[in-house]
């Protein structure tokens, strides 16, 4: 049997200017139709959850991609998953841009005695089934190049309750604003 070694999770500013207009503007003419009254409850509705999605690599906005959390699955409790996964970032905007929200991913690795193997599920590795965690901002934000944006994020479980329920608390700031967002997933 092979066990990972370590899992890292890894968070990124993004925007997807086409993923937003085919799931919110694609209201303002439906075949025809003038139903631009449901984009903001559309938008609204999108920003209330995680999205899992294959993001293309075209859509990471920071000038780094931030480890956030790293975990040695080789030494690991119970206890110590059971309490949250806590991180922090400092994550650098590399152009003017509208901001849609972070992406989040990770990596295992399998440490072998003469070789590690990888699964990278990044954007810009190859997709496999493990896609990309999208979490929306709610407003769309005009972002300089070389803006800051800061926070930490809690990934925790509702043990024993559900195991592969998640519950994540990002708390994170720009430099006009504080924020605090709660999502089940």
């Amino acid at each position: 049997m092979m066990f990972p070694s370590t899992a890292t999770m890894y968070l990124s500013l993004m925007t997807d200017d086409n993923y937003f207009y085919n799931k919110v503007n694609y209201w303002n003419n439906v075949h025809g139709v003038n139903m631009s009254a449901l984009c903001k409850k559309s938008w609204n509705d999108l920003c209330t959850g995680m999205i899992v999605s294959t993001v293309s690599p075209q859509c990471i906005q920071s000038k780094t991609n931030e480890e956030i959390i790293h975990i040695d699955c080789m030494t690991v409790t119970k206890e110590e998953l059971s309490q949250g996964l806590i991180g922090s970032f400092e994550l650098e905007f590399e152009r003017i841009t509208n901001w849609h929200g972070f992406i989040g991913w990770f990596d295992v690795k399998f440490n072998g005695n003469s070789t590690t193997v990888t699964l990278d599920t990044s954007p810009m590795s190859p997709p496999t089934h493990w896609e990309q965690m999208m979490i929306l901002v709610g407003d769309v934000l005009k972002v300089n190049e070389k803006q800051l944006v800061t926070g930490t994020i809690k990934i925790q479980t509702l043990l024993p309750k559900a195991k592969r329920h998640i519950f994540v608390t990002l708390d994170y700031e720009t430099q006009e604003q504080r924020y605090l967002k709660e999502y089940n997933y």
